[in-house]
């Protein structure tokens, strides 16, 4: 069998990306084939690009989370067969038309789900639900502040907040507010308000837990927004974009958090097999029934995997962007 991926030899703009395709060995004892059907991008895969993932060398396969088909099972699988549906996350290389997992990292898909809104949840929602009940215990009643709310993983934090019966505001653009409303938060401006005077306004002694993926000064003043004993959870780094500079400016940040008798995370989805599957499969259940709804931002070919890039990094879009295969 054969498989085209996406890599990127070394880091630069998206016309490093490459489609390379080449033969796939049938899957060792331990693992499965897996024809992909859809696969999310997500801005680790932008940093990935840019050369700013930690620890990455080059070449390197993109794609954190796939959806697909199981073509073949391993000798020592007998949990998975051929023909069922599957998902798992995270690993390196989604980004292609077929690949070999282990086994271990795989989800079934329950009956009814199709491919692509299974990818827009996968990674995104598992990173949300470990934001919200791992790194900061979350309680029903209690508030939150969300910042790029309108994002992918943002968006999927407000839809897992409302279903817990927590509160949340979430920072965005004007035009992604009316998304920051359907999923039961209250929107803010980040251009032209100031959150911390609304929070506060709000909430008077400040939210409980803020989830920031931006860092630098805006993680700063983000702790003036969290209440005595609240948590700040920092899950990216998109102002270092911006600036190198803030990369040390967010680590002081969190340090400060703690100096002022707040707590301080900063989160990424550990490399758990069993934890990941089984949250997986309980987020999975929910969507099945309807009780969380991932928003998909675009669909796009594997082969216009650069529109994609672009489409993420631009900031315009809101939910999940997806390639399709």
């Amino acid at each position: 069998m054969q498989t085209t991926r996406i890599i990127i030899r070394r880091a630069g703009t998206i016309e490093r990306l490459e489609q390379v395709t080449e033969a796939l060995p049938d899957p060792a004892p331990d693992s499965v084939q897996v024809r992909v059907e859809a696969a999310g991008v997500a801005f680790g895969d932008i940093y990935t690009r840019q050369g700013q993932a930690f620890g990455i060398r080059y070449p390197a396969g993109m794609g954190l989370d796939v959806t697909g088909i199981i073509e073949q099972v391993g000798a020592d699988v007998t949990t998975l067969a051929p023909g069922q549906r599957v998902t798992s996350v995270p690993i390196r290389g989604g980004h292609c038309t077929a690949l070999n997992l282990p086994a271990s990292k795989l989800v079934m898909v329950p009956d009814g789900l199709d491919a692509v809104t299974v990818a827009a949840m996968t990674f995104n929602y598992l990173t949300a639900y470990q934001l919200l009940h791992d790194a900061a215990a979350a309680a029903p009643g209690q508030h939150i502040l969300v910042h790029a709310a309108a994002g992918g993983v943002g968006s999927a934090i407000l839809d897992l907040a409302r279903l817990h019966g927590v509160s949340a505001y979430g920072t965005a653009s004007a035009k992604k507010h009316s998304l920051i409303r359907a999923l039961g938060a209250v929107p803010i401006d980040y251009r032209s308000d100031d959150f911390v005077a609304r929070v506060l306004l709000a909430s008077d002694a400040g939210v409980d837990a803020c989830f920031d993926p931006i860092g630098g000064i805006t993680l700063w003043r983000s702790l003036a927004a969290l209440r005595h004993g609240g948590v700040l959870v920092s899950f990216g780094l998109l102002s270092a974009r911006e600036s190198p500079l803030n990369v040390p400016i967010t680590f002081a940040g969190l340090g400060a958090a703690r100096l002022r008798g707040r707590r301080a995370v900063f989160y990424h989805v550990p490399d758990d097999d069993a934890k990941n599957r089984a949250q997986i499969a309980h987020l999975l259940m929910l969507l099945r029934d309807g009780s969380i709804t991932p928003t998909i931002a675009a669909r796009v070919p594997l082969a216009e995997v650069g529109r994609a890039h672009t489409l993420l990094e631009s900031g315009a879009s809101a939910g999940k962007v997806v390639l399709v295969v």
